[in-house]
Parts: structure tokens; C-alpha cells; sequence
């Protein structure tokens, strides 16, 4: 429950203080899906987990369903469908390097390679790193809403 916490905390955070919106309805539309996006990688448990949804063909493939979504069903006037996708495309990355961290890596470049990539080898379920990463997106929240 904290990873999922840890994802979710940290790709608000990354995604508010990146983009910075000026209007409240902006803020709850980045937040979401940001947060939408932070749990879409983490829906292939049950499958091989870490390949298909890990990749950065997923989140192409998503970011352009999200984007051509937002272009058929909002209003073009009060919503910059590439200015709001990118907050998805932010939140979904931002899972992704977190987990790059962990003793499994993801494999990055699947369906091409299902060689996985990892920057260190820590638990994925270590209360520390999930701690570091729940401060970081906390301290990105606190700098967002205060300057």
C-alpha cells in the first residue's frame, strides 16, 4: 500500500510543481491524471509484471489514447489537451524510474527487449525508499503551493 501511496504522492507532486497550473480546475484535472497514470503500470500484476505496462511503448501508447480522448471530449477553449497530457505522461514516468530503482528493474523497451533496466537494487516494498519517495513528492506539493 505505500509503494502504490509512494507513486501516486510523487506523481502529483512532479506533475503541479512541472506545470504549474493557475486555475483549480487545472489542478484537479493534472492531479488526476497524474494519479490515473502513477497506477495504469501497476495493473499487469497478475500478468508478467514489470514488462508490457513498464515500457515506453505503453506509455506512448496510452499518452496518444489519453490525448485523442481529450481532443473528442473536452472543450478546446478551456483545455490544452497536450498541456494536460503531459501531466499523464509525467505521473506515468515517474512510476516507471521509481521502479527502475528496485532489485528488478523494468524492462523499458519491451515488446522490442525484455532486457529490464535498474538504477540500484532496492526492495520494492522497503519502508525507507517508499518513505524517501512519499517526502519527495510531499516536498514538490509544499513547494507548489507555497511559491
Amino acid at each position: 500500500m505505500a509503494k502504490l501511496i509512494a507513486h501516486q504522492i510523487l506523481a502529483i507532486g512532479l506533475s503541479l510543481y512541472t506545470l504549474r497550473p493557475n486555475s483549480l480546475e487545472k489542478v484537479f484535472t493534472i492531479a488526476f491524471l497524474a494519479l490515473i497514470a502513477s497506477t495504469i503500470p501497476d495493473l499487469d500484476l497478475k500478468l508478467d509484471h514489470r514488462k508490457l505496462l513498464h515500457s515506453l511503448f505503453a506509455v506512448l501508447l496510452t499518452s496518444f489514447i489519453i490525448f485523442i480522448a481529450l481532443n473528442a471530449f473536452s472543450n478546446p477553449i478551456t483545455m490544452n489537451p497536450a498541456y494536460h497530457v503531459t501531466s499523464y505522461v509525467i505521473g506515468y514516468l515517474s512510476h516507471i524510474v521509481v521502479d527502475m530503482f528496485t532489485c528488478n528493474g523494468v524492462a523499458l523497451l519491451y515488446p522490442i527487449s525484455k532486457k529490464r533496466y535498474r538504477i540500484f537494487g532496492i526492495s520494492y516494498d522497503n519502508p525507507i525508499y517508499n518513505g524517501v519517495v512519499i517526502a519527495l513528492g510531499s516536498i514538490l506539493l509544499y513547494f507548489y503551493f507555497t511559491f
